[in-house]
């Protein structure tokens, strides 16, 4: 037995099903969990409470979700089954938008870039997460001083804000997912996110000072792309990884890519200035980085549709405006392949 950070007393036995394990009823129509005895011997009928989670569990049965695994855990004086569900779901393959979203260190930057190459949406979102995440990082900081001191009462309730953090910034990751997928949809536009694997191990110890290093360990970076991921299948929008090195440095217009290009206010990175001009803030030059590199990653392509000759008038002036690069186009995916997201972000 060991214990996961979840509290659970954690059995290291997981059931596939219908091998080992499934769900069936009883004559009377109770829900049970049919399991294999240890020694191979029989099978172990245990009954399921028909509580709320069990209600979802059935619902997302009948709406197509299949489960071919689940395990078991003891937690207090009962049971738990942490089931996992999988379904397929077919993405879109043309699109008129690419949405970047930048994970900082204190938002979620949100760019939407059309085809025409105009930024049609800006905005942040999810800043009160990490408001939030500082007052309780203020709290258990003074709280730990009481229980090294033997307060029981400390102790109590370090255990129980460890869960009301974790439950705050899970509920806060699922809503703001659900409004950058509402954006994708309403401007037929694919989600880019950034390559996150090893960023942490980039911004090691010594590299940053104290205060940086924790507000970085602090973002729940693998938590938000099973999320957006989840979501967005679902809603039959895909989401392609770019790399994350020096997105934040990039200049979106020249392409001129430096640490000087960011400006500090009190210690602080607040600007993103390029020695071309251009001028943003630093969390949207970012987030219009990862829609460009969407593009030039290969990871979305463009069909050229434009006449290479301006129409004149009579006067001699140009008719057609100018064009930006890779207008009056459309784009799509070069994978097929349907994707088969988890309610435990296992795939």
């Amino acid at each position: 037995m060991k214990t996961n950070p979840d509290g659970f007393k954690q059995v290291p036995v997981r059931f596939n099903i219908p091998r080992s394990g499934k769900f069936a009823k009883t004559k009377r129509g109770n829900p049970v969990v049919v399991i294999a005895s240890f020694n191979g011997n029989g099978r172990i009928a245990l009954p399921i409470k028909q509580d709320g989670a069990y209600e979802r569990f059935v619902e997302h049965i009948n709406n197509g979700w299949k489960c071919t695994q689940f395990r078991l855990h003891k937690q207090n004086d009962g049971y738990v089954i942490i089931a996992n569900l999988r379904k397929k779901f077919k993405v879109k393959q043309q699109y008129r938008a690419v949405v970047g979203v930048d994970v900082n260190s204190g938002s979620f930057a949100v760019t939407v870039l059309g085809d025409d190459g105009g930024v049609r949406k800006q905005l942040y979102l999810g800043q009160d997460i990490w408001h939030k995440q500082w007052k309780f990082m203020k709290r258990r900081s003074k709280l730990r001083s009481y229980a090294d001191k033997g307060s029981g009462r400390a102790r109590r309730a370090l255990r129980k804000m460890k869960h009301d953090e974790r439950n705050f910034v899970s509920t806060r990751i699922w809503q703001v997912a659900h409004e950058i997928v509402e954006i994708a949809m309403k401007y037929n536009a694919v989600i880019a996110i950034e390559k996150l694997k090893n960023l942490r191990k980039r911004n090691g110890k010594g590299k940053k000072p104290k205060r940086a290093n924790r507000k970085i360990h602090r973002i729940p970076f693998a938590k938000f792309r099973m999320v957006i991921q989840s979501v967005a299948w679902q809603h039959g929008i895909d989401v392609v990884e770019v790399p994350a090195a020096r997105t934040s440095q990039r200049c979106p217009k020249c392409g001129y890519t430096s640490k000087k290009n960011w400006v500090f206010f009190n210690g602080k990175r607040r600007l993103f200035r390029c020695k071309c001009g251009y001028e943003a803030n630093v969390d949207r030059a970012a987030s219009l980085n990862i829609a460009t590199l969407a593009l030039e990653r290969g990871l979305v392509s463009f069909e050229t549709t434009l006449s290479t000759q301006p129409q004149s008038s009579r006067a001699g002036g140009d008719v057609s405006r100018p064009v930006w690069l890779g207008e009056e186009v459309r784009w799509h995916r070069y994978s097929s392949e349907s994707k088969l997201p988890s309610l435990d972000g296992r795939s």
